[in-house]
């Protein structure tokens, strides 16, 4: 009965701290790319084309949907 008691208390830990954890990374994931989407806005905003330029891949390809 005491087993039982005790792996029902850690398999309870589990699965409250699993979602814990998720949501930290999950908080941090986004202050990522918050921070990274700020610095973009700047460099849009100031016509910093190097600055805008450093925040894109090296092999890029930029495709705007022009039509005629």
């Amino acid at each position: 009965m005491r087993t039982l008691l005790l792996q029902s208390i850690v398999l309870l830990a589990i699965l409250v701290g699993l979602p814990l954890a998720a949501a930290d990374a999950d908080t941090e994931r986004l202050r990522e790319v918050d921070a990274f989407w700020a610095k973009i806005s700047k460099a849009v905003k100031e016509g910093d084309f190097e600055s805008y330029k450093s925040t894109c891949h090296t092999e890029g390809v930029l495709v705007a949907g022009i039509k005629k």
